[in-house]
C-alpha cells in the first residue's frame, strides 16, 4: 500500500510539471526595452484546468469548518468553492511578498505593467506523504518534493496589452511544510514561498539575459 501511495504521489508531482520547458527561451526584447518597463503590481491567477494538490490546506480548512460550525463535512460545493478561494488568496499572498518586491525593484523604468501569474498545476504533499516518499524512494522521489506548473505575462497596465511573455516552467522544492524557524526565501518552512523565491532567480535572469 505504502508503495502505491508513492507511486501515486509521484504521479501527481509529474502531472503538476507536465508540458512544462525545461529550457526556457530567451525572449526577443532588448534588455534595455525590459529595463524600460515599471512593474506596478503583481497578481495571480489559476487555470480553471489546473490539478491543484494541497491537502495540509485542506485540512486547515476542515479544522476551521468544524471549529464554526461542529460539522466536518458541509455541502460539497461550498467546500470546493471555499478551497478554491483559500488556494488563490495564499498564492496571490505569498506572490506579492516574493515575487513583487523584486520585480518591483528590477523593472522600474517608465512603462507600467503588471505581471500576471498564472498557476497551471500544483502539488503539495503533507507531512506523512513526504516521510513515506523518503522512506521508500529516498528524498529525491517525486512524492517527496512539492511542485507547480506556472507562466508570468507581462501586460501593459492601461490596456491590458500583452508585453514580454514567461512561458510555463516547472518548479519544484524539496518537501513541503518544514518548521518554521522565521527562514524566508529558498529556505522558508513554505514551500510555495520556496517555488515563488526560485521562480523569481530565473525570472529575473530571463528578464535581464543574464
Amino acid at each position: 500500500m505504502r508503495l502505491l501511495l508513492v507511486a501515486f504521489a509521484s504521479a501527481l508531482l509529474a502531472l503538476a510539471t507536465a508540458g512544462c520547458v525545461t529550457t526556457t527561451p530567451a525572449h526577443d526584447l532588448s534588455v534595455e526595452s525590459v529595463r524600460a518597463l515599471r512593474v506596478e503590481r503583481v497578481a495571480v491567477t489559476v487555470d480553471p484546468g489546473a490539478r491543484i494538490t494541497w491537502p495540509t490546506l485542506a485540512q486547515e480548512l476542515i479544522d476551521a469548518r468544524k471549529a464554526r460550525t461542529g460539522v466536518e463535512d458541509g455541502d460539497s460545493s461550498a467546500a470546493i468553492a471555499e478551497m478554491k478561494s483559500a488556494v488563490l488568496a495564499r498564492l496571490n499572498e505569498k506572490a506579492r511578498t516574493v515575487l513583487e518586491p523584486s520585480l518591483k525593484s528590477t523593472l522600474s523604468g517608465t512603462k507600467p505593467v503588471t505581471a500576471r501569474v498564472t498557476v497551471h498545476s500544483l502539488f503539495i504533499p503533507n507531512t506523512a506523504g513526504v516521510m513515506v516518499s523518503t522512506l521508500f524512494a529516498g528524498p529525491t522521489a517525486p512524492g517527496a518534493q512539492s511542485g507547480m506548473g506556472v507562466s508570468v505575462d507581462f501586460v501593459d497596465a492601461r490596456t491590458g496589452t500583452p508585453v514580454l511573455s514567461y512561458p510555463k516552467t516547472g518548479v519544484i522544492t524539496q518537501g513541503g511544510y518544514k518548521i518554521n524557524m522565521g527562514t524566508s526565501g529558498l529556505i522558508s518552512h513554505d514551500p510555495v514561498e520556496r517555488m515563488f523565491a526560485d521562480l523569481d532567480g530565473r525570472l529575473r535572469s530571463w528578464l535581464l539575459k543574464s
